[in-house]
């Protein structure tokens, strides 16, 4: 499962923070406590906090990738920068099932070419 955090600036600029999921035996406990709100939240309701404590924040992430590219779904917006976190989070068949009824099923669109498009690397160390 891939997770996409949506920011857009006054000016209407669109950053995404990605991070992958795999599927684990156990629950991940970090998703366990933020599941009540998810049937709650609409679609373009600022979430606040609550993400910086499911996936890693600046300071404990090592590597990402970075590239710009389209909203992963319509109106396909181009110029969105994306920053893809390398780790690889887990969660258990019970919560990609919660996931998938709070966001009605699946909601991705097809791989799309690279195009002209590079994808950087970056490495960020811990002081």
């Amino acid at each position: 499962m891939e997770m996409h955090l949506t920011h857009v600036s006054d000016s209407g600029a669109i950053a995404i923070v990605g991070a992958f999921f795999e599927l684990s035996a156990n629950d991940n406990s970090k998703l366990n406590q933020y599941f009540p709100l998810f049937p709650h939240l609409k679609v373009g309701q600022p979430v606040h906090d609550v993400i910086s404590k499911i996936i890693a924040t600046p300071k404990d992430m090592f590597t990402y990738y970075v590239y710009e590219g389209s909203l992963s779904e319509p109106p396909c917006t181009e110029n969105v920068l994306y920053t893809i976190i390398k780790q690889v989070y887990s969660l258990s068949p019970r919560q990609v099932m919660w996931l998938q009824e709070a966001v009605y099923g699946h909601n991705n669109r097809p791989i799309q070419p690279l195009n002209a498009r590079t994808v950087y690397t970056t490495k960020y160390f811990k002081k």
